[in-house]
Parts: structure tokens; sequence; C-alpha cells
């Protein structure tokens, strides 16, 4: 362990910095052509194929870093579409619960602790749903300077 002593006298233990990982690219599915061969480690294809399988891995690649850049309002506006899908998905959640509910009365289980617990899930449900209204329809409110 390496001890450093700072100017007051006490000694210090200083920890090594954590490397940031390597930043990779992601892997890119790629066909290979009928006719490829391989003999040993070393994959044979003609000049032509290895045309066409570059074309295939940078389009792929393009497509993925173009992806990265968006701009912020359009970043904004994808933010607020998952907003609303999210306010259909717990709606969804509530009626199924509601039904499930339902499917418990008249069957003397409405004292049950599970018609507690879906009674308990339901009204959160509906507590989150008026919060997600409010953003809805929000995104152009937000103006963003440009660049210049």
């Amino acid at each position: 362990m390496v001890q450093n002593i700072n100017k007051g006298g006490d000694n210090m233990s200083e920890p090594k910095k954590a490397r940031r990982p390597r930043r990779t690219r992601p892997p890119v599915a790629i066909t290979l052509p009928s006719s490829f061969t391989v003999k040993g480690n070393v994959l044979t294809v003609s000049d032509r194929q290895v045309t066409d399988l570059f074309k295939t891995v940078k389009r792929e690649q393009t497509v993925k870093e173009m992806r990265k850049h968006k701009s912020r309002s359009t970043r904004l506006s994808d933010a607020f579409q998952m907003v609303a899908d999210a306010k259909l998905d717990i709606e969804e959640l509530k009626d199924e619960l509601e039904q499930w509910r339902d499917g418990m009365d008249g069957t003397n289980l409405e004292m049950s602790f599970k018609y507690g617990q879906l009674d308990e899930a339901i009204d959160l449900l509906d507590e989150f749903i008026p919060h997600l209204e409010e953003l809805e329809g929000r995104d152009g409110e937000v103006e963003f300077p440009s660049m210049y």
C-alpha cells in the first residue's frame, strides 16, 4: 500500500483511480455468402463478396450512430411519447386489476387479503394517471436555443 504524508503530518492512503471501460462498437450481424470457405482460421470470400459485406456493415454502423445523435427537441418529444405510452400501460394494468377484483365480487372473497391488495394497487395506479396526464402535450412548451 502506498502512503502519502500530507502537510499536516497525517498518513493517508491514496486509492488508485478506476479506469473507464474501453468503448467498443456493438456487434453487427452479417450474413455470409453461400460460397465462402473456411480453412483453419481463415475465411475465404471473393472481392465482390467482401465489398458487399463492407456495405452491409457500414450501413448498419451508420444507422446505429445516427440513433445516438438526435436533436434535443426530438429527444424531448420521444420522452413525452414514452410518458403517453406509460399512461396507457398504467391504465391497462388498472383495468386488468379491476376486472380481477370484480370477478371476486359475490364469491365471499370481498374481505380476503388478496381483495385488499387489489384495491390498494388499483388506488395507487389511479393516483399515477393524473400526474402523467399533466405532462401530456407539454413538449411544445420547451424551446431549445439554437447552436448559433
